[in-house]
């Protein structure tokens, strides 16, 4: 679906669409409607920063976070802000993330990353950084953890593909 005339940078503290509304602008880029929310810092945001799923059931309820601290050791990306968030401690905030399309990751990419490397939700709030792989192959595994591919990253210029 198309989301014509919704404000992709609007946050606001009341709930406007369901939880987990997907859809696409006209320019190819998919949005993802969600709940931000920390439970344990106050951590705030602009667009183009990386959110994850909190750690509790984050994706099956489209709740995220920008404290790494509220997902999981290893972050799930869920996407890049739409728009501006307070991150207030425990106070409930609904917007839109970008999780498909061409994107402006707004921090620097960690792990010294190259162009065309797969990337994934850092240790780091607000965050992505260089996929690494153990082991001698990439497996399975660390494929489903990379929610972009660095297009141009000393530009922070990614193609998004967050698990939806």
């Amino acid at each position: 679906m198309y989301i014509t005339g919704i404000e992709t940078t609007k946050v606001t503290s009341a709930q406007e669409f369901a939880l987990g509304t997907i859809g696409m602008n006209q320019d190819g880029k998919v949005w993802k409607y969600v709940e931000i929310k920390n439970t344990t810092a106050t951590v705030a945001g602009v667009a183009g920063d990386c959110v994850s799923y909190a750690v509790d059931a984050g994706y099956n309820i489209s709740r995220v976070v920008s404290d790494v601290t509220d997902a999981a050791a290893a972050p799930v990306g869920a996407g890049l802000l739409g728009g501006t968030i307070v991150g207030t401690l425990a106070v409930a905030e609904y917007g839109w993330i970008q999780i498909g399309g061409r994107a402006i990751a707004n921090a620097a990419i960690g792990g010294t990353p190259a162009d065309g490397d797969q990337l994934m939700a850092s240790t780091t709030d607000k965050a992505l950084t260089r996929q690494l792989y153990s082991g001698t192959t990439p497996n399975i595994i660390a494929i489903g953890a990379s929610v972009a591919i660095g297009t141009d990253v000393s530009a922070k210029h990614v193609a998004c593909q967050f698990a939806y």
